[in-house]
């Protein structure tokens, strides 16, 4: 249904636009008066062109159609930038997460260390452990 709509729609512009193309005759004969596209004895050609308010109303279609191609475009750009822009926070963010991670288990391991270390080596674990607790804090509760 929509598309036959659309074909009447669309065949009555195309007559529209292409009526003024045609010639048009006024014949007058025993007191009738007809039109034609042909020429009659008698008969005078008619002006049928476009009044000036149509053909203005013609360019300013036209200009506002190119206005709106033109704003379509730069949405059309903008909404592919802000989906770059989303695409390239969300891999930080997931990198974020796996340094974290990563410096997570050094700590972890570390406070393992440092808590079976020996007494010789007990207090170079506790640095060691305590160093790593400094980072993950630095880059990831930040």
């Amino acid at each position: 249904m929509k598309m036959r709509t659309t074909a009447y729609l669309i065949s009555a512009c195309i007559l529209c636009l292409s009526a003024p193309a045609f010639a048009v005759y006024k014949c007058e004969s025993n007191g009738h008066v007809t039109y034609s596209d042909s020429p009659c004895p008698g008969g005078r050609q008619l002006d049928i062109s476009p009044a000036p308010d149509a053909t203005d109303a013609r360019k300013r279609a036209a200009q506002e159609k190119q206005v709106l191609n033109r704003l379509e475009s730069e949405q059309h750009k903008t909404e592919l930038k802000e989906e770059q822009d989303r695409r390239q926070a969300a891999s930080r963010q997931a990198a974020k997460q796996r340094k974290c991670a990563s410096l997570e288990r050094r700590k972890k391991w570390a406070s393992e260390d440092a808590a079976t270390a020996y007494i010789r080596s007990a207090e170079k674990a506790k640095r060691k452990a305590r160093r790593a607790e400094e980072i993950f804090e630095a880059e990831c509760r930040t």
